[in-house]
């Protein structure tokens, strides 16, 4: 399946009058990420912030190297270090010809010590080890030829300590699962950083029956975080299909590979009722990491014990309505209040809503209603984000959707499907752009104290009011996996004999999850 052509201005901002109890709706301010300077110190700008450990660094007589030592879940540290820029395609300067490697137990005494003469492979030095403790300290003297002012040779000291990898794991997706063809979906996928020492670039890609069809091209994730990636897609026939978002490419590699994915599937249809899907989802999750380090094969009880806790919370809830008529603007009212065990959640209101008159007689690419007016609103207080879409033909015929969109987590991400789709309007953005509440750094959206039910209403009104009243219970799933059996690997500590290092996980995931659909 090819991804279906995207308009350029088919979704606009309106202007619409600030919603009751709630700060003046408006647009969000995007930040444009480059990956291309990732470990540039002036590059913190591009990243919703950055508190994970950084390749180690040196400069002299011109000439600048870095290095670091990453451990993935098999035991194997790759040692890397280069004159240019780590995780880069681009070639490197000069060449370093020798390193000279020491590594060092955290008591100052040596582990090993390694010499790599007469190199050629320009200025790129990678090896790997099996079995170094995180924690070790590395160090490095190379000296580098081939760049600088007024010497045939530089030379550089650097220090690292072996860090985990980062774990980038897509832990859930938020869709609806019904929707109409020929309409704009939208896809919003958690992913986080599980293992806390470094952050990670990747790709955020959305597949369609196997097809990818959407990507944030470079988004960040910071270490021991959790971000959104929101992904569009509009699927031109009815039928079932299968949908997945996978985090690929990530940089500098990922501790586990086998988490990166989660699938689902959607149905295609049009019926000629209203009808309407809403989803709640709630999830709590806090993991273990545990690590034991044995100095030597007599040791009975580990020499050292550290245990790591990560604690993640993610809130979303999406309404997904459909009218089977043109709605006429402006709109007189659209509302949306929502309750969880009977106390108030939400009230928003919004009044003479007009659409954007630089989205009149858009094409929507639907054959029998090609004209296409869109409003949207974003509320920033709550990262809501209302859309209302009426498509309509020259004979008065036609239909309209509205959909509702919240998310709680530490940052949203957008994609080159999204971009497109709001280019020349007030909505500016670069895919792979994120989103800033209220330009603040920090977390979007607000957690909500959810009970056992939730239930919403939901008013579209030109004169006529359109209403929705979804309920649903709140299911509790908890998903406990107990300490692991430990994963262990050689380490030599320079005792008498080899000693070890083990790591142990544990996660107890608490999921409340309601969904709704109706069919008028």
């Amino acid at each position: 399946m090819q991804p279906t052509k995207v308009s350029w201005c088919i979704l606009v901002a309106a202007a619409v009058a600030a919603p009751s109890g709630s700060v003046l709706a408006g647009s969000p301010k995007y930040h444009h990420h480059s990956a291309r300077a990732q470990d540039d110190d002036t590059d913190h700008a591009d990243h919703y912030r950055d508190r994970g450990a950084k390749p180690s660094k040196a400069a002299a007589l011109g000439v600048a190297v870095q290095s670091r030592a990453l451990l993935d879940k098999t035991g194997k540290t790759d040692f890397e270090l280069t004159t240019g820029q780590l995780d880069s395609s681009a070639a490197p300067a000069g060449n370093i010809d020798e390193v000279k490697l020491r590594a060092l137990r955290p008591d100052g005494k040596k582990m090993f010590e390694k010499e790599y003469e007469h190199l050629r492979a320009g200025g790129y030095f990678h090896q790997a080890f099996n079995g170094l403790p995180r924690g070790l300290r590395i160090e490095a003297k190379t000296h580098v030829s081939g760049i600088g002012r007024g010497k045939d040779t530089v030379p550089f000291k650097v220090e690292d300590v072996v860090l985990y990898r980062p774990d980038v794991t897509v832990t859930s997706i938020g869709y609806p699962t019904v929707v109409r063809p020929n309409t704009f979906v939208t896809f919003s996928a958690v992913v986080a950083e599980r293992m806390g020492d470094v952050g990670a670039h990747f790709e955020c890609e959305l597949l369609v029956d196997g097809v990818r069809v959407d990507s944030v091209p470079h988004m960040w994730i910071d270490a021991a975080s959790t971000g959104t990636c929101r992904l569009t897609y509009k699927f031109a026939g009815s039928g079932r299909h299968s949908i997945a978002v996978r985090a690929q490419n990530v940089a500098p590699g990922d501790f586990d590979g086998s988490n990166n994915e989660i699938s689902g599937d959607i149905l295609v249809e049009d019926p000629a009722q209203i009808f309407y899907t809403a989803s709640v989802d709630d999830v709590s999750d806090v993991m273990d990491f545990v690590t034991d380090t044995y100095t030597s094969a007599s040791s009975t009880s580990p020499d050292s014990h550290v245990k790591q806790t990560f604690t993640t919370s993610i809130q979303a809830r999406q309404f997904n309505g459909s009218i089977p008529a043109p709605v006429k603007w402006p709109l007189a009212k659209i509302g949306y209040s929502d309750t969880s065990d009977g106390k108030t959640l939400t009230a928003l209101n919004y009044t003479n809503v007009a659409a954007d008159p630089h989205a009149s007689g858009c094409e929507s690419g639907d054959p029998v209603y090609p004209h296409l007016s869109t409003a949207t609103i974003n509320d920033l207080a709550t990262n809501a984000q209302v859309i209302v879409r009426v498509y309509s033909n020259d004979v008065g015929g036609g239909r309209t959707t509205i959909d509702f969109t919240w998310s709680f987590t530490e940052v949203t991400y957008v994609s080159t499907g999204f971009c497109n789709a709001v280019a020349g309007t007030s909505l500016q953005c670069t895919a792979g752009d994120w989103i800033s509440d209220s330009g603040s750094f920090g977390a979007t959206g607000v957690k909500l104290p959810l009970g056992s039910t939730y239930a919403a209403n939901v008013v579209v009104d030109d004169g006529t009011a359109y209403s929705a009243q979804p309920s649903m219970q709140l299911t509790s799933t908890r998903n406990t996996q107990p300490l692991s059996d430990p994963f262990c690997w050689d380490v030599d500590f320079g005792a008498a004999s080899m000693g070890k290092t083990c790591m142990q996980f544990a996660d107890d995931q608490v999921t409340r999850h309601g969904e709704n659909s109706h069919l008028q």
